[in-house]
């Protein structure tokens, strides 16, 4: 990841708190023996114009732009694009220098911070499901009752 100067750093920020998600997944056994159940936190920011996802990218020297293509309801809807950070290093890095600065999604980065803290602590080998500590899932069930749409108190 680069490194950036505190007007990339407000820039990061205010497109996250207007755009964007700090939050995580669970994906279950699919069946295959070689994937296990596991925990996944994410950084997203969409948006439909490519060239400022782009530009994001550039600026933070790491993640992934995407479409993100879904069934349209209307024809009149642009292609919605996504920039994502699944890296846990650049997760961590990235929003330790945001952190001060955020304020809508400031318990979203606390908690996957501390995720991310538990994940770097624990060896390699042990981040299937079974072996997860019941933290790590508190985590994920706080994180997404934070991203749960509809009206919440302040």
């Amino acid at each position: 990841m680069n490194t950036l100067s505190m007007f990339d750093v407000g820039y990061i920020v205010a497109s996250l708190e207007g755009e964007g998600t700090l939050g995580m997944e669970f994906e279950r056994a699919d069946g295959n023996k070689n994937h296990s159940p596991h925990l996944q936190s994410y950084f997203t920011i969409s948006n439909n114009v490519i060239a400022f996802l782009e530009k994001i990218k550039e600026t933070l020297g790491c993640g992934y732009v995407y479409s993100h293509r879904k069934e349209r309801k209307s024809t009149n809807q642009n292609t919605q694009y996504k920039f994502c950070i699944f890296k846990q290093s650049d997760q961590r890095e990235l929003l330790e220098q945001m952190l001060p600065f955020l304020i809508i999604k400031k318990k979203q980065a606390i908690l996957i911070l501390e995720y991310l803290k538990i994940r770097k602590e624990t060896p390699r080998g042990n981040c299937n499901g079974s072996k997860r500590s019941s933290r790590e899932f508190e985590i994920y069930g706080e994180v997404k009752e934070l991203n749960r749409r509809g009206l919440k108190e302040t």
